[in-house]
């Protein structure tokens, strides 16, 4: 008789069928600490398994070393804190701000704090850890001829990056940006980006991250058929400046794909192209793209054309709505949002556009009528429309009744005519909806206007 909890013969071997199959792959997913089994990041790398996790903790680490990497066609002299092989883990436990990994500077040939090459094997995720010191024309993570690189909860910072310098890039290496800064990182002269870049085939995600203060655009992508697969959503582009030194449209972000792009909830405030192509001081749309930009806030950016946006060559579904702008800077027309001479027609619906400076606030020189309708223009000092912009249907001329416009709360009152109840036939206009109840109604003055950029 068999007794109660007794394994059947036959099930037991299933059994141990089982487990002799998923035991090489359990066995395969350790996870090893620096410096309590490896005294250094690299040491790691090299120790452990594919597939492997490694916990970094708190501390700065300078560790690295000198190799030669083939890098697309050539091989290169390469200095960085970790050469990194897929799939493969690092997280610093004690979070960004007390795990710093600094490559130095300055070193033998091109100085990535972070290199991936040549490892189209899986994934690599890079977690809770300051990446700094990069240079010499270099990166401080960089994915070169890989799968992809996930950056989650990091910040990239203060890197002196030289003649070609970016902080982030992936080339034919897709990215994923999590919960993380990209900051104040200097692209130096020539091609020098200095934030995020998509080079060839390459796909991005960018969620819930800031970037701010770079010298050479916040991010670009794309500008190689097809271009890359875009995602941007709840993130902040603050005071990024185009490069002076260099030939690159854009101050925010400089997008070119045909592929639908979604970028939508984020922020684009105070940001400058370079003075030699001076367009798109916020966004830059081009190379036939098409997709989403929606519930955007687009405020103070600045350049020559297309102070907010400048729309380039888009397809005829692109979608431009629900955005606020206020502010927005242009001398040259298209204070908040400029549509170039090859532009088709596209919807541009649903938008709050105020407060613009310089010359008129939207600027078409396309010739074609575009879709949709239902924007408020108010206050725009050098006029509500720039050369060639057409009046579409449904717009209106009154004041949205931001909640404190001192405060920079956005949002509507509930008296608004960009409220959904109050505008039944626009719905909600701008990106923020209702946030309050009635609110005065009073004119504000430039220099107002201006200390609302802190």
């Amino acid at each position: 008789m068999k007794r109660i909890g007794e394994i059947p013969v036959s099930r037991r071997l299933l059994l141990v069928v089982f487990l002799s199959t998923v035991a090489p792959e359990a066995a395969s997913s350790r996870q090893f600490h620096v410096p309590g089994d490896f005294s250094s990041i690299q040491a790691a790398i090299d120790g452990i398994a594919p597939g492997d996790s490694i916990l970094v903790a708190p501390g700065n680490w300078t560790h690295r070393e000198t190799r030669i990497v083939h890098l697309g066609s050539v091989d290169q002299i390469v200095t960085s804190c970790g050469f990194l092989k897929a799939p493969l883990t690092i997280i610093g436990t004690g979070g960004a701000d007390a795990t710093i990994v600094d490559a130095g500077g300055s070193g033998p040939g091109f100085l990535d704090t972070f290199l991936l090459a040549n490892e189209p094997h899986g994934d690599v995720v890079l977690e809770g850890m300051t990446i700094t010191g990069a240079g010499s024309n270099a990166a401080a993570v960089i994915g070169i001829d890989s799968d992809s690189i996930v950056i989650k909860s990091c910040k990239i910072n203060g890197n002196q990056l030289g003649q070609h310098g970016i902080a982030v890039q992936g080339n034919h290496c897709d990215l994923v940006i999590l919960d993380s800064e990209v900051s104040f990182n200097n692209g130096g002269s020539v091609g020098g980006l200095a934030g995020v870049a998509l080079i060839d085939q390459a796909d991005i995600e960018l969620r819930r991250t800031r970037l701010e203060g770079n010298k050479g655009l916040g991010l670009y992508a794309g500008w190689s058929a097809p271009g890359p697969a875009v995602t941007i959503t709840d993130c902040e582009f603050v005071g990024n400046k185009g490069n002076d030194e260099a030939f690159l449209p854009g101050g925010g972000a400089a997008i070119g794909t045909i592929k639908p792009v979604v970028i939508e909830r984020n922020l684009f405030m105070g940001n400058v192209p370079s003075r030699w192509y001076s367009i798109g001081g916020g966004l830059l749309l081009g190379g036939g793209l098409s997709g989403s930009i929606r519930f955007n806030t687009f405020a103070f950016d600045s350049a020559e054309g297309g102070g907010g946006i400048a729309v380039q060559e888009p397809s005829p579904q692109l979608i431009i709505s629900q955005n606020t702008f206020v502010g927005c800077h242009s001398e040259n027309g298209g204070s908040a949002v400029s549509v170039s001479n090859v532009a088709p027609a596209f919807e541009f619906s649903n938008n709050i556009v105020c407060h613009s400076t310089g010359d008129g606030a939207v600027m078409n020189l396309s010739g074609r009528l575009l879709e949709g309708g239902c924007n408020d223009y108010w206050e725009n000092y050098g006029g509500d429309f720039g050369n060639g912009w057409q009046v579409q249907p449904l717009d209106f001329f009154l004041d949205p009744q931001f909640c404190d416009l001192d405060e920079f709360d956005l949002t509507v009152s509930d008296t608004s005519p960009c409220a959904q109840k109050v505008n039944s036939v626009c719905g909600q206009v701008g990106a923020w909806g209702v946030g309050c109840g009635t609110v005065s109604l009073q004119p504000f003055t430039w220099g107002k206007i201006k200390s609302l950029y802190r």
